[in-house]
């Protein structure tokens, strides 16, 4: 028996691996960047707001490490305000603005959780087929 090494067929398999790890990640990217800035203009109808200073101090952030893609969105990013954790997580006696409240974060996270994998998957689709992925080529048709 003879077996026969395919070096030209073997390369086009890594590269379109490749390329299907770079399409993962950016849809990873692109989705959460989506969902970060979703559940920071949710939080901003729920964040307290006397002086404004608190909901001004609203940000996002989406970083590409390695293989990983962090995402990050919060308040007082730098602490300038001093009371941005104490405001989330502890309630005001009373609130000066209607409809406000501590721990807006956490309840714009929870309104947008479900989001996160249907978004990832679907951007994921989007991207294969950007790079000429059919639907019936890849493990993932049922998302393309």
């Amino acid at each position: 028996m003879r077996v026969v090494i395919d070096k030209a067929r073997i390369t086009r398999l890594v590269h379109r691996i490749r390329l299907m790890r770079h399409a993962a990640r950016m849809s990873t990217k692109e989705s959460f960047t989506k969902i970060t800035e979703d559940i920071k203009a949710t939080s901003q109808q729920m964040v307290p707001y006397k002086t404004g200073a608190l909901h001004d101090s609203a940000y996002t952030r989406v970083d590409t490490r390695s293989y990983d893609v962090v995402a990050e969105v919060g308040y007082d990013r730098n602490d300038n305000l001093g009371y941005a954790w104490t405001r989330h997580q502890i309630p005001a006696r009373e609130y000066t603005t209607p409809g406000t409240s501590h721990q807006y974060l956490l309840a714009a996270f929870f309104q947008h959780e479900d989001e996160v994998k249907k978004s990832v998957l679907k951007h994921f689709g989007e991207n294969l087929r950007l790079i000429g992925f059919r639907k019936h080529s890849t493990p993932f048709a049922g998302v393309l």
